[in-house]
């Protein structure tokens, strides 16, 4: 699966994942990507825990890693965050 992000078109990134665990029954799905986006970061791993939040609610734990290869990515960091949890808080039904 191909995540793209960043600014398109201005600023495309795009990292390459494959699903490392699919745990349906203990709430994990783990993906990972050796590649990363390459010459900026890598040995991306992106871990995803569900757990019940009562009557027909889902809470989403997203936990991510991965080694930086320039200072400007860690400047960076914040947004990374800020996005994923957006990303989050949207309005998805998980089922």
């Amino acid at each position: 699966m191909e995540e793209i992000f960043g600014l398109p078109p201005i600023l495309p990134l795009s990292v390459k994942w494959e699903c490392a665990v699919k745990d349906k029954m203990g709430g994990e799905l783990k993906f990972f990507s050796k590649e990363g986006v390459p010459s900026s970061a890598r040995n991306f791993f992106m871990n995803f825990s569900f757990s019940s939040a009562g009557h027909e609610k889902t809470t989403v734990q997203l936990v991510m890693e991965y080694e930086t290869l320039k200072p400007l990515v860690t400047a960076a960091t914040p947004f990374l965050n800020a996005d994923n949890n957006l990303a989050l808080k949207s309005s998805y039904r998980l089922r």
